[in-house]
């Protein structure tokens, strides 16, 4: 097991290969004669040796070397007794310009007074550190670092920890080493540097003291300094927020490095965050209200996304969605969003067995970004009020290592019925994060009741088809309470097949209905009886929607669209619900409309797609003209960015206003790209 990695790099004046020598200390638990670990395909066997305490050297006699896993097997003529070693390991890497790796970010930057900026990065996301030094590359294995650099003294290395020191190299002219000491265990993955020319400047530094207990560092080019101030807010909100002192702080400084550009968006490890400019600057006069929240979402992630992973990295690959999803959700919350929506199409499972380099790779996608917060949403509006100092104690008592495991067993779940067999939150939890498919709950009819029960889907899974049931949390109001408040769980639908555990509400109406899954705060969808849908529909075309809180208007557009595809639901019927949207005026419920619109883009070059447009068309002109085609100086983002979006719609589904209007703002911002931007 390692415990501390000693590391010397000379890098070449252009930044395309060095000279590595690295030195790790290591524990032997057992006899064994091999040590096998992670590395490069570039050791020679000669450049490899083991130092006793003592000072004793054993040279292995045989390496071997799988290409498909990057293991290094080392075997040893004699056996290796438990003790303390370090093993030592000189290596050469080849960085080109003109091929892309997934390991590394290079630049060179346009010409600037006939000098060329060059910048280069690693871009550890799993499993590439082995393809910059030897090591135990698994997130279980933790260590302490000693990093020294050999380089140019025009080149600054980042991040500027605070440990870190700079030494003249006395044998090569405006050559130095700089060194950085990482003091805190960390897996290889956490591990960053970037080198660079680029003339950065320190935009604003804050001291440590107790109510903020970080040392934030922001650098950048000049010319991005007055564009800056809106990012500086984003992250004086995540610094003043309760979740914030609720995050144990095992890092005292984040330098974030802003850079002209950059294939990946962010890139963030271990006390550092290296940032696309063009996400975290923000110009009033120029940029739109879309991209204002663009900025605001991709620096509120990375940092958080730094705070939380620095304090509760996986122990194993598998488990990286816990952390992931947390940053997701505690920046929606921070930031006051209203709405965390998962596509349709994204069903994949958060956890499950992975061993290959690429079966590593495949959980860092887009899935755990979607799926996992909204799962992670779901156990807190679970648990009430108790999530937040869960999720506190959770952090400070497992800390660097910790597994979803460990979470569910801090999480004690109170249910109404005993006879249900009181269900662990590991039983509750297990199936929505290792299965891919959605849970769909029924709401049907019979006679004076509403009957809430398991549609029962066969999946074909594993070579067989069998129905999925699972603990569901149920949360409901009728049309007489119309209390959407009310979201944490009363009620479950047990993983039971039998019509016994069915929920009945008594109807009093014969034009009654109920909602399920009240502010979307289950991972399920529900599907209506057609007579449900059809009152509820009535209630939003002909009552006061709002009465139905927005994110279950949403909700009833996304699934019903669903259900419609499937061809359980007609499209009269989908025509009859989304009619209701020519009253609507809030982003939030619009949302899934518009994503139904891209979903069904394709479709639009077909004649049959001509109804549609017309239903579609009709329905955006009313929009439209309540909105009114011009922004008001005092309406909000969300009323902006509806506009926006329903401006672009109306034009794709061949409005003749709209894209007379769209023809005099293009023209009338090609004169004037200030007054009219």
């Amino acid at each position: 097991m390692p415990r501390h990695y000693n590391i010397s790099i000379v890098i070449s004046k252009t930044l395309d290969e060095f000279r590595g020598e690295c030195e790790i200390d290591i524990e032997v638990f057992k006899s064994t004669v091999n040590i096998r670990l992670h590395s490069p395909d570039m050791i020679e066997k000669g450049s490899i040796k083991l130092v006793m305490k003592n000072g004793e050297i054993y040279k292995p006699m045989e390496k071997i070397y799988s290409k498909k896993e990057n293991v290094l097997d080392l075997y040893f003529e004699y056996s290796l007794f438990p003790e303390n070693y370090t093993l030592f390991i000189t290596y050469d890497k080849t960085i080109p310009y003109d091929k892309e790796e997934e390991d590394y970010l290079k630049i060179l930057f346009k010409p600037q007074s006939n000098l060329q900026n060059r910048l280069l990065a690693t871009n550890i996301q799993s499993i590439e550190a082995r393809k910059w030094f030897p090591c135990w590359d698994e997130p279980e294995f933790k260590a302490t670092f000693v990093i020294r650099f050999n380089h140019e003294t025009k080149y600054k290395i980042w991040p500027t920890l605070p440990a870190e020191r700079y030494v003249e190299d006395n044998h090569k002219q405006d050559w130095m080493w700089t060194h950085f000491v990482i003091e805190n265990s960390i897996s290889t993955y956490q591990v960053m540097f970037t080198l660079t020319d680029l003339d950065l400047r320190f935009r604003k530094e804050y001291s440590y003291h107790p109510t903020i207990e970080l040392l934030k560092k922001m650098s950048f080019l000049r010319r991005a300094n007055n564009f800056m101030k809106f990012s500086d807010s984003v992250i004086e909100k995540i610094l003043n927020s309760d979740w914030y002192r609720k995050i144990p702080k095992i890092a005292t400084s984040i330098d974030q490095l802003v850079i002209p550009t950059m294939p990946e968006d962010v890139i963030g490890k271990w006390s550092f965050i290296l940032y696309k400019e063009s996400l975290v600057t923000y110009r009033k006069e120029t940029n739109s209200s879309v991209h204002k929240r663009e900025v605001a979402l991709t620096v509120a992630h990375a940092m958080l996304h730094q705070l939380l992973d620095n304090a509760i990295s996986p122990s194993w690959w598998s488990d990286l969605w816990l952390s992931e999803g947390l940053a997701t959700l505690l920046h929606v919350e921070i930031l006051d969003k209203d709405c965390l929506r998962l596509d349709t199409n994204i069903m994949n499972p958060l956890s499950y067995e992975v061993q290959t380099p690429s079966q590593i790779k495949s959980l860092f996608s887009y899935p755990i970004y979607n799926k996992a917060p909204v799962i992670l949403r779901m156990i807190q509006h679970i648990m009430g009020n108790e999530f937040q100092d869960i999720i506190k104690n959770y952090m400070n008592t497992f800390l660097k290592s910790p597994t979803p495991g460990d979470l569910w067993n801090m999480m004690q779940v109170n249910m109404d019925n005993p006879e249900l067999g009181n269900p662990t939150m590991k039983n509750i939890i297990g199936p929505w994060i290792t299965r891919k498919n959605y849970f769909i709950v029924r709401v049907h009819r019979n006679e004076n009741l509403l009957l809430i029960s398991h549609l029962q889907e066969e999946y074909y899974i594993d070579g067989y088809w069998q129905v999925l049931l699972q603990w569901i949390p149920i949360t409901f109001t009728t049309w007489e309470q119309l209390d959407f408040n009310n979201t944490t769980p009363h009620l479950w639908l047990p993983p039971r097949n039998s019509t016994e555990y069915n929920i009945s509400v008594p109807l009093t109406h014969k034009d009654g209905w109920i909602i399920l899954n009240l502010q979307q705060t289950g991972y399920y969808r529900v599907k209506y009886d057609e007579k449900s849908l059809k009152f509820i529909a009535d209630y939003l075309k002909f009552r006061k929607y709002e009465n139905i809180h927005v994110l279950n208007r949403a909700k009833l557009i996304d699934d019903t669209y669903y259900f419609f595809k499937k061809g359980e639901v007609t499209y009269y019927r989908f025509k009859y619900l989304m009619s209701y949207l020519w009253r609507e005026t809030d982003y939030v419920a619009w949302y899934p409309m518009f994503q139904i619109f891209r979903d069904l883009s394709h479709f639009l070059l077909f004649e049959e797609s001509e109804p549609l447009q017309e239903d579609m068309g009709s329905i955006l002109k009313t929009l439209l003209y309540t909105l009114s085609y011009n922004e008001k100086s005092d309406e909000d983002d969300l009323t902006k960015w509806l506009r926006q979006e329903a401006v672009r719609w109306a034009c794709i589904f061949g409005d003749k206003e709209c894209q007379q209007i769209a023809n005099d703002k293009l023209r009338e911002h090609l004169e004037d790209p200030i007054k009219h931007k």
